[in-house]
């Protein structure tokens, strides 16, 4: 109940003026019939004046446009609370993803935190911030109302037996909610699976095209699209349930009160104009009732997507700064100590001992899966690592807040992410006040001659994820994007491996240039790219089996001296074609 009433307490102010307002305007909605009995009973005992007849009119005519205004007042200030639900669970949501690292999706995928965050927000929580409200305020307050009105015209007894069939109508569907959260909840997971299988789907579009599997492809979407509908036919199946059920409810209420009534004016209990009051107030009395089944509804379907969302605002994060202290400056160096690190239950990295001083370049080689981007990003603090064993600046990286070491760090990932937007704004990434550096990264990033060659330039649009673009070009983008803040700490996470030998020259001269005193660490396939580095770490299933300069590691690493041998025969072959 407390996560379904979590955007009341928020807005609560509003919630009261929209509780304030209803009662008002409910009370003008029923005073006209509160003069019904009178009239009527004035005109059968032939004591009502003309003075009378006027005085009625000018107030019902005062009645109506208060209750206009009144009511309108009402209807924007209620629904006004779905946009503005929207817009804090929607912030809610982002802020809880960006607190967490990319562990997180190995619990929750991207699908589910996307369909989450926009289908079960918009669609079923954010509708309870105001047709929601607004129902159970007219089942509470306008209900309670007429049922007030009702025994004031006659007995106890009459009231109860005219409002029991409501009440047995509500007291039904409110225990058969539990079968609605079944197929409501079905009915999700199944959207999160969509959901995620279009990401995938439209992110390897190509790949779908290459292979000739649209077909496949399309049919596994409809299955999908089928079973979601299925549980969405139960599921409306239910919640539709009571518009039947109001309908025999009102025929029950209505025989009581023309078989009761007629009892009590024969036996005096009530006059003829105060069942007419009530026979007006029987019209009116479905509302609250259809009003409060529809709150259920909504309450069901709320509490459903609450409890979705607070699955990720309450997921452990596992990278935190509760024991940080201060900011990263980068001073001195930083010490891999026995350093081991596991991916679930898979360790990947095994009693690491490595430092890296201010200002040295740093070359990192291995095979496939031998742990080279798992090292590096640990400098981004991404996992939980144990304390002291990761040193910075002599003290364990966990005394230092998170966002001072990432702002030392650039790292440019072997699989690039770009953006629908300009060559510019992708290098730039909302940096702008880096704009007069763009110029230096693309000479780095030895991209400067492709750039001129774009009809606009910079401005040129690269398309979803560079579709327009070579992979040499996408990664030179990242490598631009790294460089052009001149970090403290650059990586090169194997984002040297689309570009030609000529073009990976280039650019470990520039940066060996342009960075001088900044510290640089290099991962890749090819020696090539690291033979100029101050210290080679040679990785295997893990382990550190070589670490010195490129002349040391030819003597010391039998591995290391075979994969140079190799690949400069690779080079002389090249050559000679």
């Amino acid at each position: 109940m407390n996560s379904v009433l979590r955007f009341f307490k928020r807005d609560k102010w509003r919630v009261f003026a929209v509780t304030i307002t209803s009662m008002i305007s409910n009370l003008l909605t029923l005073y006209p019939v509160t003069r019904v009995s009178y009239i009527v009973d004035s005109i059968s005992t032939n004591t009502i004046t003309y003075n009378d007849v006027v005085r009625e009119t000018l107030l019902l005519l005062l009645v109506g446009v208060l209750k206009y205004l009144i009511s309108s007042l009402n209807d924007y200030i209620t629904f006004l609370g779905y946009f503005s639900s929207i817009k804090y669970l929607s912030q809610d949501v982002q802020e809880a993803v960006y607190k967490h690292t990319p562990i997180l999706f190995n619990k929750i995928s991207i699908g589910d935190v996307i369909s989450r965050s926009t289908n079960d927000v918009i669609d079923y929580i954010s509708p309870m911030a105001s047709f929601g409200l607004f129902c159970f305020l007219e089942g509470v307050i306008y209900n309670g109302y007429i049922t007030f009105l009702i025994f004031s015209k006659s007995t106890l007894t009459y009231t109860i037996l005219i409002i029991l069939p409501y009440i047995i109508q509500t007291i039904y569907l409110y225990r058969h909610k539990g079968k609605q959260e079944i197929y409501y909840d079905k009915m999700l997971k199944i959207m999160d699976k969509i959901t995620d299988e279009t990401l995938e789907n439209v992110k390897g579009v190509r790949v779908i095209r290459t292979y000739n599997l649209l077909n496949k492809v399309r049919q596994s979407f409809v299955e999908k699209l089928n079973l979601y509908a299925d549980n969405n036919l139960e599921y409306m199946k239910n919640v539709k349930l009571f518009q039947p059920i109001n309908m025999v409810s009102t025929a029950v209420s209505y025989f009581i009160s023309v078989v009761y009534g007629f009892y009590l004016i024969q036996s005096s209990q009530m006059t003829i104009g105060g069942i007419m009051a009530i026979f007006i107030v029987l019209v009116l009395i479905q509302w609250p009732y259809i009003a409060l089944s529809q709150f259920i509804i909504s309450w069901v379907e709320t509490k459903k997507g609450m409890e979705r969302i607070e699955e990720i605002e309450n997921e452990k994060i596992l990278v935190n700064n509760d024991l940080a202290t201060e900011n990263f400056d980068f001073d001195s160096a930083i010490e891999f100590k026995n350093f081991s690190f596991k991916y679930d239950n898979e360790e990947v990295l095994k009693n690491i001992n490595l430092k890296i001083n201010k200002g040295e370049t740093i070359g990192i080689v291995g095979k496939t899966g031998s742990g080279k981007s798992s090292l590096v990003k640990q400098l981004l603090r991404l996992y939980p690592v144990a304390e002291n064993q990761l040193i910075l600046d002599g003290k364990s990286i966990e005394k230092y807040y998170d966002y001072s070491i990432r702002s030392k760090v650039a790292i440019a990932l072997q699989e690039y992410q770009l953006f629908s937007k300009s060559l510019k704004e992708n290098i730039l990434f909302y940096r702008n006040n880096l704009e007069e550096n763009l110029e230096e990264a693309l000479l780095i990033a030895d991209l400067k001659k492709d750039v001129d060659r774009f009809e606009d330039g910079v401005e040129t649009l690269i398309g979803e994820n560079g579709l327009s673009l070579s992979g040499g070009q996408k990664q030179r983008i990242g490598i631009a994007r790294a460089v052009i803040g001149n970090p403290e700490i650059l990586i090169l996470d194997d984002s040297l491996s689309a570009v030609d030998a000529t073009t990976e020259k280039n650019i470990i001269a520039n940066i060996k240039n342009s960075r001088q005193g900044k510290t640089n660490i290099i991962v890749a396939h090819r020696i090539s790219a690291v033979r100029h580095a101050d210290k080679i770490v040679v990785l295997s299933e893990g382990e550190i089996i070589g670490l010195g300069n490129h002349e040391d590691l030819i003597k010391t690493c039998l591995w290391y001296k075979e994969l140079d041998e190799y690949q400069n025969k690779e080079v002389e072959k090249n050559e000679e074609e």
